[in-house]
């Protein structure tokens, strides 16, 4: 069936790259995104710079709007390094290579950055970057898909390579920088419905917990039945299917209004966290417009046995969600 969204390319031959930007970007993208292998240099220089250039050459080849990407793994120790070059010290060195660089060193903190380059047909690429810092750890999980084995994010147990796909999909500095594009390029009268959810981490939000001076953020579990699974203490049960028609929201709206902060803490679900916390706050900005004060609606990363795993003290495991 023919599509009657534009066309833009992104450039790139991988196909498991493809997967995940596409299913980041989400169905309501302005855009059909199809990739195609461009023969490109190897650039030296800025990763920014970079990013540019590479888009500024991809767009003579294809005669149209295109996407490039340029991806970084930055150590802080050797200060940014390799950087930009990190596909090529991966190919010579591996993941224990990688490992090796930081040997001599206490500091294994690290920043994962993803630069996209957009250009319209016949204009200046624009570049969005986004960053997760972490740290640099023995390769563990899938060797599929480059460094993610030896890549773990703050906040987290587990290293890219082992994350569930939705979960490395929401947190991660190929995210970052693709809702920064998507922002971009969705109209603002659009962007309240096709927004995506913000998201605070475990650590975010065991210190928001654990400190007096700071409101207590009112935490929400969606599921129809009361805490299955488990829970964080103090969080409050609502059933999904008062999620799924407008007046339930907005009567929901209605009474948490003066809330500082509402937290979905069922993420692996995209009924009961991310979608629910989507239609709240599109709700929201629809009952409170003008309002002085509107309610923080986040979605806790890695949901609450993310959170259960770091914070037992806070949490009720029961099962797997």
């Amino acid at each position: 069936m023919a599509t009657s969204k534009p066309v833009l390319t992104f450039v790139t031959g991988n196909s498991n790259k493809l997967k995940e930007v596409v299913a980041i970007l989400g169905a309501d993208f302005p855009f059909e995104l199809r990739n195609q292998a461009v023969d490109l240099p190897e650039l030296q220089g800025e990763p920014a710079d970079i990013a540019k250039e590479k888009c500024r050459l991809a767009a003579k080849q294809v005669q149209g709007a295109v996407l490039v990407e340029d991806t970084s793994l930055c150590f802080n120790a050797l200060q940014g390094l390799p950087g930009p070059y990190i596909k090529w010290f991966l190919e010579k060195t591996g993941h224990t290579g990688l490992n090796n660089m930081l040997a001599a060193y206490e500091d294994k903190s690290a920043y994962a950055q993803c630069i996209f380059a957009y250009a319209p047909a016949g204009a200046e690429p624009q570049v969005f970057i986004g960053q997760t810092p972490g740290k640099i750890v023995p390769a563990r999980g899938p060797t599929t898909f480059g460094w993610d084995p030896v890549f773990q994010p703050d906040g987290f147990e587990q290293t890219y390579a082992e994350m569930e796909k939705v979960t490395k999909n929401q947190i991660s500095h190929r995210y970052k920088a693709l809702e920064s594009l998507k922002t971009h390029l969705i109209k603002p009268s659009e962007q309240v419905m096709a927004s995506p959810p913000r998201y605070i981490t475990a650590p975010a939000l065991a210190e928001t917990l654990r400190t007096p001076s700071i409101q207590r953020p009112l935490i929400i579990d969606v599921r129809d039945s009361d805490f299955k699974g488990g829970h964080i203490r103090g969080c409050i049960n609502i059933p999904e299917d008062g999620f799924m028609d407008d007046d339930d929201v907005d009567a929901l709206v209605g009474k948490y209004k003066d809330e500082d902060a509402i937290v979905f803490h069922c993420m692996m679900s995209q009924i009961r966290g991310p979608s629910c916390a989507k239609r709240f706050a599109s709700r929201m900005e629809i009952a409170l417009e003008g309002a002085k004060h509107k309610p923080r609606v986040l979605v806790l990363a890695g949901g609450y046995q993310q959170f259960g795993r770091l914070y037992k003290d806070d949490t009720d495991l029961i099962e797997t969600d």
